[in-house]
């Protein structure tokens, strides 16, 4: 149960990216949709801009 933690914590950043190949293999998902908002050329999303919707009652 220690193992693991204590040997992430010992190679520190270099835990977090898998090897060259394997990297190659595995697709970039981009959950959030940054690459599309750097895409259509808005780098400062429109979220912040927008103003909220009005509340229903």
């Amino acid at each position: 149960m220690t193992i693991v933690p204590a040997v992430t914590a010992l190679s520190g950043r270099a835990a977090w990216w898998p090897p060259g190949p394997p990297a190659r293999a595995v697709p970039n998902v981009d959950v959030e949709g940054e690459r599309l908002r750097h895409l259509l050329g808005d780098a400062e999303g429109t979220a912040a801009r927008r103003e909220p919707a009005p509340a229903r009652t």
